[in-house]
């Protein structure tokens, strides 16, 4: 994260994937891709699977399970709950939705929140595979 005088920019992370800018130089995400990048990661993650972060692994103990509504209920309160005391920067949570999709037999997550200090936002979706 940079927080600086002399720029804009307040959270920064290079793509997951190599991806290159048309000067050919790596690009960089910024602010909220950056952010909505970190999310996914984080919801992704297993517990201490990040380098130098014990955080993350919250969707460890549903995947697997039989999908269903009541199972997307309590996934999106342990989301909720890890977004806003777990995960760094907390964030606020403005729209929190986890939809089972059985055909394909993954979760799709929806998300749209804040961190207000920054004054960053996010607004994305993340699809977990229930296998």
């Amino acid at each position: 994260m940079e927080i600086n005088g002399t720029s804009n920019v307040v959270y920064k992370d290079f793509p997951i994937c190599k991806k290159l800018t048309n000067n050919g130089e790596l690009k960089m995400y910024e602010d909220s891709e950056a952010l909505a990048q970190a999310v996914k990661i984080w919801l992704s993650a297993d517990k201490g699977e990040k380098i130098r972060n014990l955080s993350g692994g919250i969707l460890s103990p549903f995947l697997g399970k039989m999908m269903d509504d009541d199972v997307a209920k309590d996934m999106e309160v342990t989301i909720r709950d890890g977004l806003t005391k777990d995960f760094k920067p907390n964030l606020t949570i403005v729209y929190l939705k986890v939809t089972p999709n059985y055909q394909r037999n993954v979760w799709i997550i929806d998300i749209a929140g804040f961190n207000a200090d920054l004054a960053v936002g996010i607004n994305t979706n993340v699809i977990i595979s229930n296998l």
